[in-house]
């Protein structure tokens, strides 16, 4: 599922069980394995990143910063 498509509970619901299956399934991928260093990503995310990332509905940017530590340092 594509950010731009998450618009709804139902969609943000989907989201995060196919998020969970990601990291079940490709920890490798992921920067942040614990949730201490992924929460600290967060932060860092939101601090460092373009005003333009929380545009959208708020399920969009909810979305934005939950996935954001599975890339960000």
């Amino acid at each position: 599922m594509r950010i731009d498509e998450i618009n709804s509970k139902e969609d943000f619901i989907l989201f995060l069980k196919q998020l969970t299956n990601d990291i079940e399934k490709n920890n490798q991928d992921w920067e942040n394995q614990d949730l201490s260093s992924y929460f600290e990503s967060m932060q860092a995310w939101i601090e460092d990143t373009d005003d333009s990332n929380f545009e959208g509905g708020l399920w969009e940017v909810m979305s934005k910063i939950i996935l954001a530590p599975k890339y960000y340092e």
